[in-house]
């Protein structure tokens, strides 16, 4: 009703603008002519005023059907989101190769509502696993606070278990630790800068010599000197810690990992191989979720988020990650820097 009001009070004004125009023109006219020129030019002030009420009623039908009903649903549907309800599907009024403004704005709507959709799933999928992963270390901590108030105890059981109180404490400082690196690498602004890849690659790999040594892992390391790129250093220290360290825990004893840093022209490239466990193909699919552990004998050792933050960064890093792997032969993780 506003509306068809606001299209009325436009009419009257633009009748009310030509009447005024006409009039003075009668006006004038009627001094130098005679009285039946006067009476035509009534008749074509009559005649301009109806071809104005015509074309104003077929341009308030034009506007309703082509502008006013698309805007009246891309309304509906922002009122929707803006409420939380994302099962939203506009339906352009045109093919695919005739969309104009109008329905390229509806078919961007159905994307960030599905986008928001798919964001409010994760977000509860990741609080109902993230309740479920902290339970775990909790549990085994109160399990061995319980046993160690035993008197009866000797001391070298008491021993083993501080030892693995102290160790589920540690997991559960990384999880928390993990978490909220996370949530940074998702919210917070990307600064970048010259990084020396081969540093970083460097001073990680050194990093990891105890963990080397501990399993007599066999490193054969092929970097180039001194590649520079414009990137995040701390996105990509997580990205080379991540990925050399599952190389290293999911290898077996006096086990191979190749690791490589090469200038590829236009890119460059990060590998890291292994000769270790391997993964199907239903993990390899899975393997960038967060939480999701494909090989349950090494959950002691992480939490199931260190591929899905290196995934994270590399996406929001724009660069390219691949995975080769087969069970019981050996993975292999390429990250193509552009």
């Amino acid at each position: 009703m506003k509306k068809l009001l606001y299209n009325l009070s436009s009419y009257i004004v633009f009748l009310i603008t030509v009447s005024i125009v006409v009039s003075i023109g009668i006006v004038i006219y009627s001094n130098v002519k005679d009285f039946e020129t006067s009476v035509l030019a009534i008749f074509v002030l009559l005649y301009i005023l109806f071809t104005a009420l015509v074309f104003f009623v077929i341009d308030y039908i034009r506007r309703n059907i082509i502008i006013q009903r698309p805007l009246n649903d891309i309304l509906d549907a922002t009122n929707l989101i803006s409420k939380g309800e994302f099962d939203i599907k506009l339906k352009p009024r045109h093919n695919y190769n005739n969309y104009d403004e109008l329905d390229r704005i509806m078919i961007n709507i159905n994307k960030m509502a599905l986008g928001l959709k798919n964001d409010e799933i994760l977000k509860k999928d990741f609080i109902s696993n993230f309740s479920h992963e902290i339970k775990t270390p909790i549990a085994i901590m109160n399990g061995y606070i319980n046993l160690l108030k035993r008197n009866e105890m000797s001391k070298e059981e008491r021993d083993e278990y501080i030892d693995k109180l102290y160790n589920s404490s540690i997991n559960l400082s990384n999880l928390i630790s993990n978490i909220l690196k996370l949530n940074k690498l998702e919210n917070s602004e990307i600064e970048l800068n010259d990084v020396n890849l081969s540093n970083v690659l460097e001073n990680v790999i050194i990093s990891y010599d105890e963990l080397i040594n501990n399993k007599k892992i066999n490193l054969d390391i092929d970097m180039d000197d001194r590649l520079i790129k414009y990137t995040n250093e701390s996105f990509i220290q997580l990205i080379f810690s991540n990925l050399i360290s599952n190389a290293i825990k999911f290898s077996k004893e006096e086990g191979k990992v190749e690791i490589k840093l090469k200038n590829k022209n236009d890119y460059i490239e990060f590998m890291v191989k292994d000769n270790g466990i391997g993964m199907s193909k239903d993990t390899i699919v899975h393997i960038f979720n967060r939480f999701y552990q494909g090989d349950t004998s090494h959950k002691t050792e992480g939490n199931g988020l260190g591929l899905s933050m290196v995934k994270r960064a590399i996406d929001r890093l724009g660069y390219k990650i691949s995975i080769e792997s087969e069970e019981e032969r050996g993975s292999t993780f390429i990250v193509v820097i552009r």
